[in-house]
């Protein structure tokens, strides 16, 4: 395993999270990148802490973690523009 996928499986246990499926890290990571690439850089952070945030309540409200993520990704995703001709937008 990758040193940094092992350091966020000991960041997860440290939180008393049990770790991000491959799964998980792929969405999460391509949420951020989206989310830099089509709007600004600075929300990729802020937008996965929102979208953590949010899996959190659906799964304290009962809801699974898998169902949950991807309601969130669904409700989030149309929200961000596709990424402007020759690449990044600035920020």
């Amino acid at each position: 395993m990758e040193e940094w996928l092992e350091w966020l499986e000991r960041a997860a246990r440290a939180m008393g999270e049990e770790p991000a499926s491959g799964e998980e890290v792929g969405a999460a990571l391509g949420l951020a990148r989206e989310s830099a690439h089509g709007v600004d850089r600075r929300t990729a952070p802020v937008v996965a802490y929102l979208a953590g945030v949010q899996v959190g309540r659906r799964v304290a409200a009962g809801g699974s973690r898998r169902n949950a993520f991807d309601e969130v990704l669904a409700a989030v995703r149309p929200l961000i523009p596709p990424p402007a001709a020759g690449g990044d937008r600035p920020g």
